[in-house]
């Protein structure tokens, strides 16, 4: 996130919502901060040298996603041509932007921007026709950031 304003140079510290937020002074007019794990909508607070200074209004924390599971695991032997209905299940995914399903070991990916259906706890997509047979790691992002799955969907 990047802040601009005056007098950056004596910035001691930077919290989000009560949470420490790593962050650089880039010069006297602009600092840069990450927002911290746990940070939840809120005041942002800069500290420094000479005191306090409170954001006026809240700093809306857009959590990132995560994913927990997909179903199927395995495509059938008809997706090389049809492709495969996934539903992917998680947490933060309403508002999930695509979705890339990475091959192993490889450059090759497939992006999905089309979804059957989105909710807070899963997304829904039909994978691409003619994948390449193999193991993928699934990616989903949202304005948030970005979850990969911790196992792998496997095209045969």
């Amino acid at each position: 996130v990047t802040v601009t304003g005056r007098n950056y140079v004596n910035v001691t510290g930077v919290t989000v919502s009560g949470v420490t937020a790593p962050f650089t002074v880039v010069n006297a007019n602009t600092l840069t901060f990450t927002v911290p794990a746990g940070a939840t909508t809120g005041r942002i607070i800069i500290s420094t040298l000479f005191g306090k200074v409170t954001a006026a209004t809240n700093f809306t924390v857009i959590p990132p996603p995560t994913i927990t599971a997909f179903t199927p695991t395995t495509s059938s032997l008809t997706a090389a041509t049809t492709g495969t209905r996934m539903t992917i299940s998680g947490t933060n995914m309403a508002t999930a932007t695509k979705v890339t399903l990475f091959i192993n070991g490889t450059l090759t990916s497939y992006v999905v921007t089309t979804f059957v259906s989105r909710a807070a706890t899963s997304v829904v997509i039909n994978t691409p026709a003619g994948m390449v047979p193999g193991l993928y790691t699934i990616r989903v992002d949202t304005p948030g950031g970005f979850a990969v799955s911790p196992t792998a969907f496997r095209s045969l």
